[in-house]
Order: structure tokens, then sequence, then C-alpha cells
């Protein structure tokens, strides 16, 4: 063990009894470090929920009494997230302590949101205020109540940060990076630290701890998919861990990324997706092989693989663009007949309201880009009337969600 490890392991495993009680503290004082959530959603729906329900579950706040304490945390916060915080980029408190937010962030970006820009009923009844007015009317003051832990060791604060998920779960990709970071820098330290003592640590299955390791040893491109939200363009956590399965037997990045490429085009189905590789595997195992993949030539193989990628781009776009279409069609002429009501309409509620404005901003910002390049290649003037159609009707959708908003 390196000199550098030996001054980790007695950061990060001695052992020191912490305290932790409900104190109020600053919100400007509280210290965010890297934690394994790195996307937050709803942040204004949960600001929101605040501000009317009050703050349900208090984050967890670390005080660290000086900075030698501080700079000790930061070590292994360093080591892990392959960081350079310094402790003099840190905020200290009145009494001259170090917070640091160890779980919570997102209720903790929820309360800085209500701070900055208030809830929506002080908007509508007092209109835009300076910062912080909103938060102090419903917290009395700038101070908001906290679980705040004194004395406590780095791996008390860093086995917190990473078993806690009270509001809304860690998504499945960040969630495992930070488990193998973290499992890897406690088996540096101590190599008889097995994955079944780390998984109790933390709060999870052995099969949770396995899969993080397996995932965070596919190639990049796979892991950055991952880490995307779905609606957003990426692959879930589900279809990543089948191409690990790949990955075992043997299988090239090339291969992995062209089933990845598969999978997005077809859908992102992880049952389905499961069984082909499951098929896939038993066909290799038992030496069966695709009798064209074998005669094919590379040059063929490729040319294979761009005709069925368009083939399936076109059909899945057709068919749930019509499909979409179907049924607006059907839902409007109940309206239009009066089976149905204004109260019904979908827009009633806020949550379609905002899926509308993604679809605006995806067909102006993306789309309409997209069918520009596509369109001009063809250098028609049936191409060339779409494309002019399209663009209107993307500033006509813009003007009118903005009179909206």
């Amino acid at each position: 063990m390196s000199k550098n490890d030996n001054l980790l392991q007695s950061l990060f495993l001695g052992g020191r009894e912490a305290t932790g009680h409900i104190k109020k503290v600053s919100l400007l004082s509280v210290n965010i470090l890297p934690q394994p959530r790195k996307t937050f959603e709803d942040i204004e729906e949960l600001a929101e929920n605040i501000a009317i329900n009050g703050l349900l579950n208090p984050p967890i706040i670390a005080c660290f009494h000086s900075k030698e304490e501080t700079k000790s945390y930061l070590k292994i916060i360093n080591e892990i997230w392959e960081t350079k915080i310094d402790v003099e980029n840190l905020i200290p408190s009145d009494e001259g302590c170090y917070n640091v937010l160890i779980a919570g962030e997102r209720r903790f970006r929820a309360l800085k949101h209500l701070w900055q820009n208030g809830c929506q009923k002080c908007l509508e009844e007092h209109g835009q205020e300076f910062s912080g007015v909103c938060f102090n009317r419903h917290f009395e003051d700038s101070e908001v109540g906290v679980s705040l832990w004194k004395n406590i060791s780095a791996s008390k604060a860093l086995f917190f940060q990473f078993s806690e998920n009270i509001h809304k779960p860690v998504p499945a990709a960040e969630e495992a990076e930070a488990y193998q970071r973290l499992f890897v820098l406690i088996k540096r330290m101590n190599a008889k630290f097995t994955m079944a003592s780390f998984a109790r640590s933390v709060g999870r299955s052995i099969a949770t701890i396995s899969n993080a390791v397996k995932f965070c040893a596919l190639p990049d491109l796979i892991q950055k998919a991952a880490k995307i939200p779905v609606k957003q363009g990426g692959i879930p956590y589900g279809i990543a861990l089948q191409l690990s399965r790949l990955q075992r037997v043997g299988e090239s990045e090339e291969s992995m990324l062209w089933w990845m490429t598969k999978t997005v085009i077809t859908g992102c189905n992880v049952k389905k997706f499961k069984k082909s590789v499951t098929d896939f595997l038993i066909d290799k195992e038992s030496g069966q092989q695709n009798f064209l993949a074998l005669i094919m030539t590379k040059e063929q193989e490729e040319a294979e693989k761009k005709s069925f990628i368009k083939r399936t781009v076109a059909k899945t776009t057709i068919r749930e663009i019509w499909s979409y279409i179907a049924y607006f069609k059907r839902v409007l002429k109940l309206f239009e007949n009066g089976q149905l009501g204004l109260e019904n309409s979908a827009f009633s509620s806020g949550s379609p309201s905002r899926v509308y404005k993604e679809l605006v901003d995806l067909m102006d910002k993306q789309l309409l880009q997209h069918m520009k390049q596509v369109l001009s290649r063809q250098d028609s003037k049936q191409s060339k009337k779409i494309l002019a159609e399209a663009q209107s009707l993307s500033i006509k959708m813009k003007e009118k969600f903005n009179i909206m908003g």
C-alpha cells in the first residue's frame, strides 16, 4: 500500500463517534461538493411542494469545526471524484465552521430555487420580489432546519450520502458510477473489504453493486448514453447492463455500439432487448452462426446495417407520428361533438402544457434544422414547399405558445 493510500485509510476508516441533531442553519452557509446524483429534474415542482407543505425531510449536513477536519474530508472527495477542491474554495459559517451538504441535494436546490425565484402563490399575490423575500415568508428567516452532524468521519458521511434517496432515487447510471468509485477506493485501501460488506454499508444488494462494477467497465459512449434521460435521447440503464453481457463474452466495442444503435431506433424496450441478447448468446455458445453474416464482406455488412437503420427509422417514425395524429383527431372530435368539455382537456393541468412546450422547442431547435439538411439535398419544388410550410408552422406554434405562457 502506498504512502498516499495509508493516509487515505487513516482518514477514511478512522473511527469517530458522530452525533446528529436538527438545527437551523443559514441557507447560504452550506457548501455543495460532488455527489452521486448529477441530474436534477422537477426542481421547480419540488420547490412548490416545499412552499406548500414545508420541508418534510431535512437535508443532512456535516459540520467540520476546523480547516484541518475539512481538508481531510476534501482529500477523500477529491480522490473519489478526481477533483481538486481546496478548503479556500468553501464558504465558512458565521461560527467559523464549514457546513457541507451530505445528502438531499435535490431538496437543497429546491430551497435555493425558492430563495432566488419565489413560489407561484407569492408571485401571483405580490409579483416579482427580491431574492429571499418569499423564502423568509415561508421559513420566517433565511435559515432552514437540517440534520446537522458534528464530528462525523469521512466514511460515515459518504455512506450517508451513498445510501440516502428519500425523495427520488438517483438515476441508476449515476448511482452505479458513484458506487464503483467508492468501492474501488475502499478496496484499494483494504483488499479484504468484500463486495458484500460494501453492499451492506450503503444499504444495497450485492447484485446492485456487481451491476454497477460491470456498467463502469463498458465503453464510455455507452456509459454516457445511459446517463442521459431516455426522454432526452439516452438509453435505459437496463439496456446498458444487457450490453455488459455481450462484453463479457468478448464482443468488440464496435459490435456493442451497433447493438445499442439497434435498440435505440427500435424503441429501447429492455425486455425485448434482453431476449435478443439471450438468443444471440445461446446461438454463439452453440456454435451456430448466421450464414449470411459468414459470407458477407465488410463492405456488404456495413451497407446492410445502413439499409436496416434507414428502413427502421423511417418505418418507426412514420408509425409513431400517425399514431399520435390519429389519437389527437379522435379526442378532438369528442370535444367538437360536446362529449367532452374544456375542463376535461389535458391542457387544463400543467404537465401536458410543459410537454407541448417541449414539442414546440424540439421542432424549432432541432427537428427543423435536421429537415433543412435532408430536404436541401433533394432540391426539388416539393421539398422546398414542405420546408417552407414546416418553418411557417414552427413560427406560428412558437408565437402562440409565447402568448399562452
